[in-house]
Parts: structure tokens; sequence; C-alpha cells
């Protein structure tokens, strides 16, 4: 790990502190250093480098081994965001609800142009959707499933007073004022949307919020695509109640 050398710093209101943080810093990047090694590494002087790790081996920060060298005990680390931690955890799961539903899962999360897709996760077989992360499915354009639950919880969803959507397989219709107001209360009560009808290009998709566990903010849709097959085709329940199980493990 590289160390700023005296030149390159910003002069710190906490001198102390920042020589203390410098030094755990570089411990990280080695499995041991010897007192020699951290002095020279820091610019600093053996007496001072010395108190400095006796103060941090007080503290159980770092510990001195065998061959007068220091390991530390403790490692430097940004704290995760909400959304962070989510996409951390929901990849695994994601996984999970491909191989019982044989169908592409997606996450998406809100910007102001609409709900992008973050991720996708692919089952092993031809049936499946492939698309970018980046993927903007924007705020006006088809009233579909992901869109509808965007609107009932999203902040940056603007007011819709029209749209499209789909009245039947491949068949892309207006939709009114009043029938998107009431799909986004039903989405708001539900939590949940899906399409009935297969898109032109042979998709529907199954939609559901997720939700920050510690303060309930929205955080972005879980969804489900799926793709049209003449033989099979998932009950909408199934999936529904597959996605709400997926957010709450």
């Amino acid at each position: 790990m590289e160390i700023k050398s005296s030149s390159d710093r910003v002069e710190a209101s906490a001198p102390a502190l920042e020589r203390g943080l410098r030094l755990l810093q570089l411990l990280e990047g080695h499995s041991s250093m010897s007192l020699d090694q951290i002095s020279r590494q820091l610019e600093t002087p053996k007496a001072s480098t010395l108190r400095l790790l006796a103060t941090l081996e007080q503290m159980g920060i770092v510990r001195k081994i065998p061959e007068k060298r220091y390991q530390a005990l403790f490692r430097l680390q940004p704290l995760q965001s909400p959304i962070e931690r989510f996409r951390d955890s929901l990849k695994a799961r994601m996984a999970m609800l491909v191989a019982s539903t044989d169908c592409t899962v997606e996450w998406y999360e809100p910007t102001c142009d609409g709900m992008q897709l973050i991720h996708q996760t692919n089952p092993e077989t031809e049936l499946c959707v492939q698309a970018r992360p980046g993927f903007l499915r924007d705020w006006h354009t088809e009233f579909e499933a992901v869109i509808c639950v965007g609107h009932a919880f999203a902040s940056q969803a603007p007011p819709l007073k029209k749209s499209q959507h789909y009245t039947a397989n491949g068949i892309l219709c207006p939709i009114d004022r009043e029938e998107i107001q009431k799909r986004i209360r039903h989405a708001k009560s539900q939590q949940t949307a899906y399409d009935l009808p297969f898109n032109s290009n042979g998709v529907r998709r199954f939609a559901a919020a997720a939700f920050d566990p510690d303060d309930l903010s929205f955080l972005g849709v879980l969804a489900v695509a799926e793709v049209y097959h003449f033989s099979r085709a998932n009950e909408p329940e199934f999936i529904i109640q597959s996605l709400t199980q997926t957010l709450k493990q």
C-alpha cells in the first residue's frame, strides 16, 4: 500500500490521530512490519512511531509478534450504504428465485428518468431476457409492472396522465389517467404488480417493491421477467408469492 509522502499530505488538524490512522492503514497492507519499516514509511521518528504502536496495542487494535514485528487486528473500511448492503445480500437470493421460477430475475432502482436495471440473473436456458445493466424503463412510454410499482413508491416518479399498456399479447394500446391511478393504488396496497399479456418482445413482468429494513425507505423493484412459451406459463400468484418471499429472506 502506497503512503503519500509528506509533501503530498494535507495538514491535519489532529496530527496524532492522522498519524495513528495512517499507521493502521499501512499495517493493513502487510502481514507484519518492523518498527524500522513503519517509521520509514510514515516518515516519523522511531520514538514517535513506538508511542503510537504502544497506544494502539493497549487498545487491542495492533499486536506485537515475535521478531519485534507488528500486525493490525482491525481494518479501516468505509460503511456501506443501505442500498449497497441490500444489493450484496440480494444477489444470492436472485439466483434462488431464478432456480425456482426458471425465469430471468432483475433488480431495478429509481432515477429521475425511470427505473434503471442494476443487475440481472438468467436461467441456463434459451428462454431468458438479455439486457445490460443501465437499461432504462422510462416513466412515460409503457405502463408495465416495474413502472407501476415505481410510480407507487419512488419519489422520483413524475405525475403520469397517460401512457400505453398491453391489452393482449403484443397489442399495445393507450391507457388513461383513471386506469393508471387505479393500478398505482393497487400497487401501493399490495406492494406488487404484474402484467398478464406478453409484450411485443414476448416478455411479461412481475414486480415487487423492496424497502430498507431499518427506515422502510423505498430501495427499488425486484422483478421476474417471463418469456412466452407456447406450452407453459407460470401462474401469476406463484410468481408474486415467490417474489415477496425472496424479499423477506
